[in-house]
């Protein structure tokens, strides 16, 4: 009689557990299905994002700013700010200045 018991409790158990394991497949064929669903608006996004990118003619924009960001062109920037920089007042002309005009 025990034995009979013991059978009953493992068959019950052994169903839930073949319920769960049928729950668990089904949640991750839903991930899998909405995951590849995702991948697929990402990639239409990218592609309309791009034809209207294209269309606007920006297509080569980025490649257009680093090939004009150069480093000749970096050290003609940097060059124009020590000039501007060292056309600035120094620290005694300002003393000078404010001598004067005190």
């Amino acid at each position: 009689m025990a034995q009979h018991y013991k059978d009953t409790i493992i068959t019950k158990i052994d169903r839930y557990f073949e319920k769960a394991k049928e729950k668990l497949i089904n949640e991750k064929l839903k991930l899998q299905k909405a995951t590849n669903d995702l991948s697929n608006i990402q990639q239409v996004q990218e592609e309309v994002f791009t034809q209207h990118y294209q269309k606007l003619g920006f297509d080569n924009l980025h490649q257009k700013v680093n090939d004009s960001l150069t480093t000749s062109n970096a050290a003609n920037i940097i060059g124009s700010l020590d000039t501007q920089t060292s056309t600035a007042p120094t620290q005694d002309d300002m003393k000078d200045h404010y001598e004067l005009t005190s």
